[in-house]
């Protein structure tokens, strides 16, 4: 699924204004505190579900967890990952605020998490080689 961009000209710069956009000093990452950019993705990916020229209109999303990142810029964000129920995949969602003289700007992007290869399984006494 291609990258969604979703930016400030939606609900989102009310939410990151007045849930917690702050200062670095404040304790908080990418400009945000988690709970603010939790609830920043979760907003964003809500307008997402109910756009229905969305490829995800109509789906069940569940919040998953958040953690510091950095994204392919070297920009840091938040990566918040949200269990996408309908599809059965996982969504990363990677959220910063842009800090300026005049304000803030929130800014989302949304995109499926690469899932890293696994290695098949070894063998073992039980399973003798595999056969391919």
């Amino acid at each position: 699924m291609p990258a969604l961009r979703l930016a400030g000209a939606t609900a989102l710069a009310l939410v990151a204004t007045a849930c917690g956009g702050v200062t670095e000093s404040e304790g908080s990452y990418a400009h945000l505190t988690r709970d603010a950019a939790v609830q920043q993705a979760m907003n964003g990916l809500s307008s997402v579900v109910n756009d229905q020229e969305s490829g995800l209109y109509g789906h069940r999303l569940r919040f998953a967890s958040a953690r510091h990142a950095v994204d392919a810029t070297g920009r840091e964000v938040w990566l918040v990952r949200v269990s996408d129920r309908t599809a059965g995949q996982t969504l990363c969602v990677h959220v910063w605020l842009s800090v300026t003289p005049v304000g803030t700007s929130p800014h989302t992007d949304v995109g499926t998490c690469r899932v890293a290869p696994q290695p098949p399984p070894a063998d073992t006494e039980t399973t003798g080689p595999r056969q391919a």
